[in-house]
């Protein structure tokens, strides 16, 4: 299947998965007649781009999958009245940024999964997502982690196999919900990796003592749990 028509009364479809396929765009307002979609699945097809047009109507919508695309481009105000999304899958594709204004004030979004893209730099975006419960950004090409992230609901952050050399000391400051950092096979990591792993989290809190302080403020071990919050080096 390489090409769409507008899809017709289909106002109580709820799912529709067209994974697999060669579809190379979404024609505009494809959904405009299926006001009732909660997922829609489009993994494994050729897609190079979204228009806004084509997502148009979908009020309704909670999962959007796009993995393993040729997706470069997102159109702003694409999901801006999408507001009830909460999971959005756009890895495995060829996006090296994010428009500001791609997604719905406030956002209720909890998952947004942007692995193996070519990102060098956290989408500014991202900080918008007051919401959010699991960032991934594995395999990427971002170098950097400056300011402040600013999404205190996070649980999850996934930033393995990126080009990591920095880590600001704030960067982690208000992110109180976090448990899982995974920062395996980056350049900053191996240093840190060198000096094995019982020595890993004193070595973290000599050199990010206010980022341990603002993340980590109830990090403890005990011998029968382990540590309550997991950090993933390698």
């Amino acid at each position: 299947l390489k090409y769409l028509e507008k899809l017709e009364n289909c106002q109580k479809l709820e799912l529709i998965d067209l994974s697999g396929n060669e579809i190379q765009e979404l024609p505009d307002k494809f959904f405009e007649n299926c006001r009732g979609l909660f997922e829609i699945y489009l993994r494994d097809n050729k897609i190079s781009s979204i228009q806004a047009s084509a997502l148009k109507g979908l009020i309704r919508l909670s999962e959007l999958y796009l993995a393993n695309n040729k997706i470069k481009f997102i159109e702003a105000d694409t999901l801006t009245y999408h507001s009830s999304l909460a999971c959005l899958d756009l890895s495995n594709n060829e996006l090296s940024s994010l428009p500001h204004d791609f997604y719905a004030s406030p956002s209720r979004l909890l998952k947004l999964l942007l692995d193996k893209n070519n990102f060098n730099e956290l989408p500014e975006v991202i900080d918008n997502l007051s919401n959010l419960v699991e960032l991934t950004l594995a395999d990427n090409k971002i170098r950097t982690l400056s300011g402040t992230l600013k999404n205190s609901n996070l649980r999850t952050l996934s930033l393995k196999n990126n080009e990591i050399e920095f880590i600001s000391p704030m960067f982690f400051k208000t992110l109180t919900s976090l448990n899982t950092i995974d920062l395996c096979n980056n350049r900053c990591v191996r240093s840190v990796c060198n000096f094995g792993n019982n020595n890993i989290l004193p070595f973290l809190k000599n050199c990010y003592d206010e980022f341990l302080k603002a993340t980590f403020c109830n990090f403890h071990h005990d011998t029968k749990n382990g540590y309550t919050c997991r950090l993933i080096l390698d």
